[in-house]
Formats: structure tokens, sequence, C-alpha cells
């Protein structure tokens, strides 16, 4: 999925991999005090969106990308280890590698921002991928949150 003039295009060269659209608020108000602490200032949970759980198997990773002019910031949270690759590289020459269970990464998007995440060479690599809205992009977010929100029935008299 990427951004082209405004319009959401699916191209699966640019990521091969399993992935869901997942809502927690735990991890959502987690997001918001990373990525507050990164930027010294505060984040409001609406900027948060859906978070992803992405499964990477062998042979597969994403090619170089950015993650869209709508979002100022990106958070990846590392779920397990026992792969081989998997590197996420970003073309400033940073590469992380083999990260601890339970680590994360944090980047401002923008135009020096390009990244990937290598082939897996072996095992499966699992992680979550967490995006933060730009303020002036919320009305769209609103909407993309509302799908993903577990209806609740309201209860009989």
């Amino acid at each position: 999925m990427f951004w082209t003039k405004g319009e959401r295009v699916y191209d699966p060269k640019v990521r091969e991999a399993y992935n869901c659209k997942w809502v927690d608020e735990d991890l959502a108000g987690l997001t918001c005090g990373l990525i507050g602490r990164h930027e010294k200032t505060a984040i409001a949970r609406e900027r948060v969106e859906p978070m992803e759980i992405v499964c990477y198997p062998p042979g597969n990773g994403s090619e170089r990308h950015l993650d869209g002019p709508h979002r100022s910031h990106s958070i990846v949270y590392f779920l397990n280890g026992g792969y081989g690759g998997g590197e996420l590289a970003f073309d400033s020459g940073e590469v992380f590698r083999n990260l601890p269970v339970g680590s994360a990464v944090v980047w401002q998007n923008g135009p020096e921002a390009w990244h990937a995440c290598l082939p897996i060479t072996s095992g499966f690599k699992w992680i979550v991928v967490s995006w933060v809205r730009h303020a002036h992009a919320l009305g769209a977010e609103r909407e993309i949150h509302a799908q993903f929100r577990p209806k609740v029935e309201a209860e009989s008299a």
C-alpha cells in the first residue's frame, strides 16, 4: 500500500507479508507516549492509526519505501527473535537487526525516511507496526478507526 497524488494504491511489490489491522488501546497509548518522548510533545490518541500485526515468512520483506505523506511518525514493535535476515534498513545507513523482543524503533517520516525490511532468510519475523497521522489528516483517520472498532451491542433492559 502506498500513496500517490492523495490516493491509496496497493502494490504487492512493496511488502510481501501476512498482516491484519488491529486496535489495542493500551498499545496505542504506549505509542503516543513513545512518540511524545521522541518529539518532546504530547501526541493525541486519535492520531494513532489502527496497528498492523505483520508476519514476514522466509524470502519476504518490504521494498524501499516511505510510509506516506499523511503520517508524521512510524513505530515498529519487535515481537520475536529466532529469525535470520529481516533487518530494518534506512537509506541514512541505520540498520536495526536482531533487536530484543519488546523493543521498538520510532522515526519521523519525511523525504529522508526511506526504509525497507530486508528479506527473511530463516524463520518468521513478527512485528506490530503503528503510524501516527499529522494533525491535519485526522478526518480520514476517524473513518478508518470506526471500521476497526468492535461493535458493542446495547444491553437490553
